[in-house]
């Protein structure tokens, strides 16, 4: 894999800081700014995987995104983030969440029998 390009982030992590501008260009520019940030650092199917995730579970994709952000901030990624590596982050968010089972139990009544549908 190819190693992140560190000079890549720094610009896109200093670009914008100048200028004025409405709050919603604001907005455009940061979410134009950190999509970028997460281009240069995921592979192009983590990068699929994270945006789908945000179309179910936005805040879900928020916390990973910005979990990914601070890592490359911090210099933590040698290497690009693959699929397999942002399953084990989602993973990791849950923590201790427990998983939910549904069990489905068909209550049979006595007059019920496998016999009665024999002639069928």
């Amino acid at each position: 894999m190819a190693g992140v390009d560190q000079g890549e982030l720094q610009r896109a992590l200093a670009g914008g800081q100048g200028g004025g501008g409405g709050d919603q260009e604001k907005q455009a520019e940061a979410a134009g700014r950190r999509d970028m940030i997460l281009s240069s650092v995921c592979t192009p199917e983590a990068k699929e995987r994270l945006a789908r995730i945000a179309i179910v579970k936005s805040d879900k994709a928020q916390q990973v995104g910005d979990m990914i952000i601070s890592m490359a901030q911090r210099g933590q990624l040698s290497e690009k983030i693959s699929e397999e590596r942002l399953k084990g982050m989602l993973a990791q968010l849950e923590g201790g969440k427990k998983e939910t089972k549904i069990k489905f139990q068909r209550k049979r009544c006595d007059s019920e029998s496998d016999e009665d549908y024999s002639d069928l």
